[in-house]
């Protein structure tokens, strides 16, 4: 297979990742309301609902919205909307105040939180390019920031409990599968932890950051 479609049968598989699903920290907290997506009425929308049952409370109306990640301190929901062709939003808890924090024409996905609560790191496929990055964004609003300039496909990231490294799958060149690695939070001192022949990506941190 040419490198150029073995590059983007890897970029197809990753997109797929991360539209079913994200990586996310495992932070200690207390136990809340289950955050999920539904089509139940048609479009993906956001719900919220109480782990012993009851009926769920839907937060978002307009358009698709969807892959939901709490902050630590369960206040604010980051989600994907397709309402602005497919950026990293945020909201308060109870679906007030919806904010859209990427505002670019990339298509993003995957939103995980940092376990301050300031940052939210996601994956961005460049468009007219095949190319997929991480990158992050103030929570509070700001310009958006690139985790790793490198080649390849980086995608589905997460912080560790303590803030300091970011996990994430990584392709380094077209011919090559993606692997799990881990770096500092400014990208430093990358460390490769799987090596196989197949695709692994969603990394997901033990709440102790040991694992």
């Amino acid at each position: 297979m040419r490198p150029a479609l073995l590059f983007a049968s890897v970029l197809a598989v990753v997109l797929a990742f991360a539209i079913a699903g994200d990586g996310k920290a495992a932070f200690p907290g207390s136990n809340g309301p289950i955050v999920f997506d539904s089509d139940r009425f048609g479009d993906e929308q956001i719900f919220v609902i109480d782990p012993s049952g009851g009926s769920a409370e839907q937060l978002t109306f307009e358009d698709r919205n969807y892959s939901p990640a709490w902050s630590a301190d369960a206040s604010r929901i980051a989600f994907v909307s397709d309402r602005s062709g497919g950026d990293i939003w945020v909201m308060n808890a109870d679906g007030s105040q919806q904010t859209n924090l990427t505002n670019d024409p990339g298509s993003n996905s995957a939103p995980a939180w940092s376990p301050d609560g300031n940052t939210i790191v996601f994956t961005r496929r460049v468009p007219n390019v095949l190319d997929i990055e991480i990158w992050t964004v103030p929570a509070a609003g700001g310009t958006p920031t690139l985790f790793l300039a490198s080649a390849g496909v980086d995608s589905t990231a997460a912080f560790s409990p303590d803030g300091t490294r970011i996990a994430y799958g990584h392709s380094p060149a077209a011919d090559q599968d993606l692997d799990i690695y881990v770096a500092d939070v400014n990208g430093d001192n990358p460390v490769q932890l799987t090596d196989n022949d197949t695709n692994d990506l969603r990394p997901n941190w033990s709440p102790d950051g040991t694992r």
